[in-house]
């Protein structure tokens, strides 16, 4: 396709995605639906550029479920602390 301006390219872009959503909807496909395909378009994008890129995109994955993961521990512990300090607080009340 070759260069495209940035008006012209973010102008494109909101039409495409504009007419994917139309579509969409008409068929009644709902969002989960739509990042499942998007993953596998780019899954395909990415093995027609090669092997390189699929272990780029392994490892692009593989540090997400990380952070993802951290994630879902970093908030299990502020649950774990918020509800020790709940326990402190009433053993505080009940002891006075």
């Amino acid at each position: 396709m070759g260069h495209v301006p940035y008006k012209e390219k973010d102008k494109l872009y909101k039409e495409y995605h504009e007419v994917l959503d139309k579509i969409y909807k008409d068929l009644h496909i709902s969002a989960a639906r739509k990042r499942v395909d998007n993953f596998r378009n780019n899954l395909k994008k990415v093995a027609d550029r090669g092997i390189d890129a699929l272990d780029n995109e392994r490892g692009r994955l593989l540090r997400r479920f990380e952070q993802l993961k951290q994630g879902g521990k970093h908030l299990r512990e502020q649950s774990r602390l918020s509800s020790t300090s709940a326990q402190r607080r009433a053993t505080a009340l009940l002891t006075k």
